[in-house]
């Protein structure tokens, strides 16, 4: 029995097949406009159009082994770094959320004092008009009413942080 050190093993080869149907069920997983700024062959993107419209649980695991299957047959890695590409974007647009959030918080919490630590941070702030919206959050806050607070988040992120992000 002669073993050709060329080749992979059947273990390494079927690793590699679940890797390949894993970026697939990724592709799938997308959200249109998202799916639509990835380069995928015809038959590829027609495979993965179908995996998107079949509900069935039998039905849609062997359309993701059919995409698997088409993935062995391109080069995958344009298609593994577009779809990180998409991951780290979704990340970017989580960390700014968050960081809109921790000062909105803190803009709650601390008032006077986190609207000079955020004009340090943003010269171009509008403090008069922030303090505004910030004493009416505050109020409604207090009131159990939560549009203040959230009225604060959108003009943070709209007037705020829009014209140069986090």
């Amino acid at each position: 029995m002669t073993h050709d050190h060329d080749t992979p093993s059947r273990g390494a080869q079927k690793r590699a097949d679940q890797a390949l149907q894993e970026l697939g069920e990724g592709l799938v997983k997308l959200k249109a406009e998202e799916l639509a700024r990835i380069p995928l062959p015809d038959d590829l993107a027609a495979a993965v159009a179908e995996a998107r419209r079949i509900h069935e649980r039998g039905g849609h695991k062997r359309q993701l082994q059919y995409i698997g299957k088409l993935m062995r047959r391109i080069d995958a890695a344009p298609i593994a770094q577009a779809l990180a590409a998409v991951d780290a974007g979704r990340q970017h647009d989580a960390d700014a959320f968050h960081h809109l959030e921790a000062w909105r918080d803190r803009l709650l919490r601390e008032g006077a004092a986190a609207i000079a630590a955020l004009q340090e941070e943003r010269p171009e702030l509008n403090a008069a008009r922030l303090a505004t919206v910030l004493q009416q959050a505050q109020h409604d806050q207090a009131r159990g009413n939560a549009h203040g607070p959230r009225d604060l988040f959108r003009y943070l992120r709209d007037e705020v942080f829009a014209k140069t992000p986090v």
